[in-house]
């Protein structure tokens, strides 16, 4: 059997290698309080948005780190669906880090739990930083855009070429 120093032990182990992958795979966590509109979160998830233990962590605050264009449509998403509807949180999005006003690309993922009524009452979930992926997508798409163009453009002047040379053809033929 093992000891209580044993089992503290491998408890730190495991919490150290759950801290590292979380910061290997850039994924910070939460925990909502739905009713209070008040989260909890991981330091990874701060660093995440930007944010130190200072700022407002509430759905108002989370509202703030959204990026502008989104700002609206993330709000109403939580609200209808997730809070109102009692749907997973399942979203994409860009947000704005107050620290230093860089845009990133996050996705979130959140579970709900109900209370006795089923009311959604609390949403335990993860933010992960995207924003490599994304760009990298991003760049593959702007390349396969320019490779397709090239192609439509390449056949043209290969059109070109051949109409040319039918001119010359018709004009040596005439002239002949």
């Amino acid at each position: 059997m093992a000891t209580i120093e044993e089992t503290l032990n491998r408890l730190e182990e495991t919490e150290d290698m759950l801290r590292r992958s979380q910061r290997a795979a850039r994924l910070g966590t939460y925990v909502l309080d739905i009713p209070s509109g008040v989260w909890k979160s991981s330091p990874l998830l701060d660093e995440i948005f930007g944010i130190g233990r200072d700022f407002p962590h509430t759905v108002e605050g989370w509202g703030q780190i959204v990026h502008p264009d989104m700002r609206q449509e993330m709000l109403g998403y939580f609200r209808n669906e997730v809070a109102g509807k009692g749907h997973r949180f399942d979203r994409t999005y860009m947000i704005v880090r107050p620290s230093d006003g860089e845009t990133r690309w996050v996705q979130g993922f959140g579970d709900l739990e109900f209370d006795a009524s089923g009311k959604p009452v609390r949403m335990i979930g993860t933010i992960q930083d995207i924003t490599e992926l994304r760009r990298a997508q991003e760049a593959e798409a702007r390349a396969a855009e320019l490779e397709r163009i090239t192609k439509i453009m390449t056949g043209r002047e290969l059109k070109m070429a051949e109409l040319k040379r039918e001119i010359e053809r018709l004009r040596h033929e005439k002239g002949a």
